[in-house]
Formats: C-alpha cells, structure tokens, sequence
C-alpha cells in the first residue's frame, strides 16, 4: 500500500509534471491506457472543427473580396496550409526526461483531461450567444417605439428655458442674441457673442476680453 501523502495523491487532475510517486504512476499510466482508443474519435471531431470553420472563412473571405473596400483573401497564403496531418505543434526537447515524458503524455491527451470543461464551456458559450441574440432580438423589437418617443421627448425638451445652453435653438432668428445662436456647443468653437458678454459682465454692450491686473506687484 502506498505510503499516504497529504498533497501527493494519485488521482486526476495529476497536477504534477516530472516530479512524481510510483503510486502516482500507476494511477496516471491506468487512467492513460483506458483512453488510449479515444485518439481516432477525437481526431475525426478536430478535423470536423477545422474543415467546417474553412467553409465559414471561405464564404467569409467571398462575401468581403467584394466588398468597399475589397480584402484580399488571407487563408490562401501558403504559409498558413496545413500539411498532410494537419497543423501539430512541436515538441519539446531533452529537458529533464520525467517531465518531458509526462508533458509529452499531457499533451495528447489534453482533450480528455479537459472534457468536462470544454463540455461546460461549450455549452455554456453557445447558452450566452442565444441568450445575446434573444436579447437583441427583444431590444430591437421595441426599437421603432421607443425611438419614436425619444424623438418626441427631445422635441418636447427643445425650448424650454432650462435647456437652452445644451439644446441650442441656431435655426430661428428669434432665438437668437444679435444674430448668434447664445451658446455654442463645442468648446473648439469660437464664444458667442452672448457668452463673450456674460464672461466680461459688460452692460453697454461691450466685449472686454483682457482685464487689467488687480494684484499687488503686477
């Protein structure tokens, strides 16, 4: 019987890498052999992945090449083809060989460690993206109404005296001091004439921009 580590325990998720007990490789190489026979399965559901995703990037690719302006197409570099298997990743070197091996094992079989995460992150992803749409498709469905009462709401706003220095009346001479709307509403505007009176606190209707020095010593 195995001698009872407190952290060293044998079963997954086998959070050690080239630092390990016999009795934590027995359980790895069990838990290994008894899912060797999924590789084919898992192989055929990647390349499915892969070749449905080349059909969306194509139609992708399609649509924008005639578009305004036109991309060029971006999967046709030869740089990005796959060869014969695929795309694999390297593999590492003669680095210390029990971590090496272990990260080798790790590494193929990397999909089956994290089923029930990929699982639930899945479905968890495709459960947010209804949900997104479902919500897009409730908010645009009141869209035309709820617009058209903002609008009428803005209307209603315009006019009334305590709104007048951010809803500015620049179409109606009526409304205007000395031919100018009374305020702007970008401050790389110029001053209103208005603004340029209210700041000067002039009364005979005068425009003092620069004061004289009131200090002491200046």
């Amino acid at each position: 019987m195995a001698f009872e580590f407190k952290y060293a325990y044998p079963g997954p998720p086998f959070n050690w890498l080239g630092t390990f007990t016999l009795s934590q490789k027995n359980a790895f190489k069990n838990w290994v052999v008894d899912r060797l026979d999924n590789f084919p399965a898992i192989e055929l559901y990647y390349r499915i992945r892969a070749q449905q995703l080349r059909k969306t990037a194509g139609l992708l690719e399609k649509y924008y090449s005639g578009a305004t302006p036109p991309l060029a197409p971006t999967f046709e570099k030869t740089a990005w083809q796959p060869g014969p298997q695929g795309h694999w990743v390297p593999g590492p070197g003669n680095d210390h060989e029990p971590m090496v091996y272990i990260s080798d094992i790790k590494a193929y079989m990397q999909p089956q460690f994290e089923y029930d995460d990929e699982a639930v992150f899945m479905m968890n992803h495709l459960r947010t993206l209804v949900e997104r749409l479902e919500d897009e498709a409730e908010y645009a469905s009141e869209g035309a109404a709820k617009v058209a009462a903002d609008l009428v709401a803005i209307e209603n706003l315009i006019g009334q005296p305590q709104y007048q220095a951010v809803l500015v009346d620049d179409v109606n001479s009526s409304n205007m001091y000395k031919g100018q709307p009374y305020f702007r509403v970008n401050a790389l505007d110029p001053p209103t004439i208005y603004e340029l009176e209210q700041h000067s606190k002039s009364t005979d209707g005068t425009i003092a921009i620069k004061f004289p020095d009131s200090e002491v010593g200046q």
